[in-house]
């Protein structure tokens, strides 16, 4: 046996102050580390059991919040630059736009054209043999596009 059976193990040291203080964050993050834990997602249990905060997200009061832009359907998504999320979310950009500063829009270089359904696209009027020059202008077949005059 180790330890006497006399032994009062409750008593405390005379020399020995315990400071029961508030870890910091850095402290948090080291003993999340020693058990396995690396990253957020490790962090399962942001206000019930088992709910994970999922990327660029961290548990702030029991909710998982963004570190930097917007929870958009339980993702972070800058609504700038997000062609799914496009200034609000949920607001997605067409096939060919990208989105400039919150708004859809084509890329450098391409013109909003509209087919024939009504729905707007991007089209590269200087090389598009579908839209050569203009919106809907078509080369003949065979024939290709170049700085907007059929070939």
């Amino acid at each position: 046996m180790l330890v006497s059976p006399k032994a009062d193990l409750l008593k405390g040291h005379p020399h020995i102050m315990l400071n029961y203080i508030t870890p910091s964050e850095r402290d948090i993050k080291a003993v999340l580390e020693k058990t396995g834990k690396f990253s957020p997602e490790d962090e399962l249990n942001c206000g019930a059991c088992g709910n994970g905060c999922g990327r660029n997200q961290v548990c702030v009061d029991g909710a998982c919040a963004c570190l930097a832009g917007t929870l958009c359907d339980g993702r972070c998504v800058n609504l700038d630059t997000n062609p799914l999320n496009c200034g609000v979310c949920g607001n997605a950009c067409g096939e060919s736009q990208v989105c400039a500063s919150g708004e859809c829009t084509c890329p450098w270089g391409a013109s909003e054209c509209s087919g024939a359904d009504g729905v707007a696209f991007c089209a590269y009027l200087l090389w598009d043999p579908a839209n050569c020059g203009a919106c809907g202008r078509s080369c003949p077949q065979g024939d290709f596009c170049l700085a907007g005059i059929c070939f």
